[in-house]
């Protein structure tokens, strides 16, 4: 929604059409968001009967609901957003005069294989690897979140799909000031590492849990606050590595709103995944929510574009195996500068995951559609 307020300010309007399962409680937060933003929203429920068939159904379907919001709102440009609305848009039989821009956010197909058991054989993936690849050729402009997703996309797409219209973008977020209370900084009550967003095997909580045990062995005082709708999951985690005290480790649902000042309490934020193919393909938020909340990063390398980050001495790289290096860059190099890194993690931060940078990113796409 940032974003989309940020181009709205250089004469772009946009306009919410989403396919969704959502109680009605979440589908009506939505649009008092976009209503907020003076961005029209219309939500399209996705049958989920009847296994992956009733999604498929609701794509094909999706054509007529796209129709009908390019009439009612005088639409000149779709976006689709991954790959149900991608094959709404295919379905449509005259797309003549409207402009299309495939945002590619990852590879949905691949990570069904890393992480929810799909085969690589099974016909739901040849499909939406179809749907993925037509989608790419008929676009005016793709947009990635990584430069390694462009090559990919661009070999799946075949001989003679145009090689200039991939645009990388980002996911911006708003800097928020730093909290000024005295009492609400972690040096008060010892360092705190933090997790913030989802939790499930393919983000490594035996890894997280198993360095913050490290780092605590030299700072007893050392809190990990974690984030997340899955607490349970954590808590499962927990369990698993058969720790004896976790009194040290909080679980603790917080509202999007919250979150930057919730970080900037913190000292050091983990992001580990485990490296897939489809991970080549993603950017994670949480690493700008980190930096732009002045935490420096403890995480696995490659996902996202890291490499500036671990140059500039704000990522710290691990697979978890080097637990005794990352003990000391906590101790030594974070906690003794810390007032120094939290300026740089936020100057970082502001240049690489701000939302004017996003805005300027999406204005170069749409610049080639002219």
């Amino acid at each position: 929604m940032p974003i989309f307020e940020g181009l709205a300010e250089h004469g772009h309007r946009f306009h919410v059409l989403q396919f969704t399962w959502g109680n009605p409680d979440r589908i009506a937060a939505i649009e008092a968001l976009c209503r907020t933003a003076g961005i029209p929203y219309r939500a399209v429920m996705v049958n989920r009967r009847f296994g992956a068939i009733g999604p498929l159904i609701t794509a094909v379907w999706g054509a007529k609901h796209i129709k009908s919001v390019v009439r009612d709102w005088q639409i000149d440009t779709l976006m689709p957003r991954s790959l149900m609305p991608a094959l709404s848009t295919l379905a449509m039989r005259d797309r003549k005069g409207l402009r299309v821009i495939f945002d590619a956010d990852g590879f949905a197909a691949d990570e069904r294989v890393d992480f929810s058991g799909l085969s690589p054989h099974s016909l739901n993936y040849r499909i939406m690897r179809d749907i993925e690849a037509q989608m790419v050729r008929v676009s005016d402009a793709v947009l990635t979140r990584t430069e390694a997703a462009i090559p990919i996309l661009r070999a799946r797409a075949g001989a003679g799909a145009d090689s200039s219209k991939y645009y990388v973008v980002t996911n911006g977020r708003r800097i928020s000031p730093l909290p000024r209370d005295p009492q609400s900084r972690s040096e008060r009550d010892g360092p705190a590492i933090c997790y913030a967003g989802s939790i499930g095997d393919q983000y490594c909580p035996d890894t997280m849990l198993a360095v913050a045990c490290a780092i605590r062995a030299s700072h007893p005082d050392l809190k990990f606050k974690v984030f997340s709708a899955d607490g349970e999951n954590m808590k499962n985690a927990i369990a698993a590595s058969r720790l004896n005290d976790s009194e040290w480790i909080s679980i603790e649902r917080v509202a999007p709103q919250d979150v930057p000042s919730q970080l900037a309490r913190c000292d050091v934020g983990f992001s580990f995944r485990k490296p897939t193919f489809s991970t080549q393909g993603i950017a994670p938020i949480k690493l700008g929510d980190y930096l732009l909340a002045g935490l420096p990063i403890i995480g696995s390398a490659g996902v996202g574009n890291t490499q500036p980050l671990i140059e500039a001495g704000v990522f710290f790289p691990s697979d978890g195996s080097n637990k005794d290096e990352i003990v000391d860059w906590v101790s030594g190099t974070v906690m003794k500068n810390r007032e120094t890194i939290r300026e740089t993690c936020r100057n970082i931060g502001a240049t690489w995951f701000s939302v004017s940078d996003s805005v300027d990113r999406y204005l170069l796409s749409f610049k080639a559609l002219q």
